[in-house]
């Protein structure tokens, strides 16, 4: 099911997303130009964090890159 984005205004498929907690990552996705398509909270576990939503297929290269380290 489809969901639209209260910050970016953009629909996207959760099921062909990923949702990343970490800044810097999400930091280096976005100084890279990979397209944010919503930032949304997760209260699960008492974790109170917030989660970056990407598309999986669109960032799969920084993804790559990030476990290598090699986003500089």
């Amino acid at each position: 099911m489809k969901t639209t984005s209260g910050i970016t205004g953009k629909t996207y498929e959760p099921d062909e997303c990923v949702f990343i907690p970490n800044m810097l990552q999400n930091f280096k996705y976005l100084s890279y130009g990979a397209e944010l398509l919503d930032i949304i909270p997760d209260n699960r576990f008492d974790q109170n964090k917030i989660l970056f939503v990407w598309n999986r297929e669109d960032t799969k290269h920084l993804y790559d890159a990030w476990c290598k380290h090699e986003l500089i």
